[in-house]
């Protein structure tokens, strides 16, 4: 059983060199530029809080919740992001880079001009969320899942889509090579995307 959550503020971060903070509940707190190098985060709840153009190098979030948060412009490169759900959280511009996410969940995000590249997800998934323009590059996806997820101009060069499920999600203009797109489960009604990606005329 967890440890109930204690109410606080972000700054409590502060208290201890480790920049750790655990059991927790935050709310409404603005954070603005903010250096958080290695943080430690556990077993916490943040909602509504704002983090704009903060620096979260390398650190690792276990059993967290983010419910209607923003991380606009905000940096979370080479994270470890363990049993996190982000729901209805704002991620535009965000960057994921060289992260590994386990049973991670986004819920009705949008990760739009986000950059997830060169990460690994492992048994995680991404539902109701909005992909514009985002980048997945030379990404691992294990037991990776997409529902309903609306997918424009995301950038998935060199990441194998076999084995994932696209068939309930929006799919526009991806960019993607052939050989990355085999394996990759697509309902009947995808099979237009389908043939504009490989360039082939469909005849009534």
């Amino acid at each position: 059983m967890k440890p109930s959550l204690t109410k606080a503020q972000f700054t409590d971060i502060y208290l201890n060199e480790e920049l750790l903070l655990v059991n927790s509940k935050i709310e409404g707190d603005v954070i603005e530029g903010d250096n958080l190098y290695r943080a430690d985060i556990s077993n916490c709840h943040f909602k509504n809080v704002t983090f704009h153009g903060v620096d979260f190098e390398k650190v690792e979030l276990v059993d967290v919740v983010f419910e209607n948060c923003d991380f606009s412009n905000s940096a979370l490169t080479e994270a470890s992001i363990i049993r996190t759900t982000f729901i209805g959280c704002k991620l535009l511009g965000t960057d994921f880079n060289k992260s590994y996410f386990f049973e991670s969940q986004f819920k009705d995000s949008d990760l739009s001009l986000a950059s997830l590249s060169h990460s690994h997800f492992k048994q995680s998934q991404m539902s109701g969320c909005r992909l514009i323009d985002t980048y997945l590059v030379d990404c691992k996806l294990t037991k990776m899942a997409f529902l309903d997820c609306e997918l424009v101009k995301v950038n998935f060069t060199d990441t194998a889509l076999k084995k994932v499920d696209l068939s309930t999600c929006q799919l526009v203009s991806l960019i993607i090579d052939y050989s990355d797109l085999a394996g990759c489960l697509l309902s009947q009604s995808q099979t237009v995307f389908l043939a504009s990606l490989l360039r082939i005329q469909l005849v009534d």
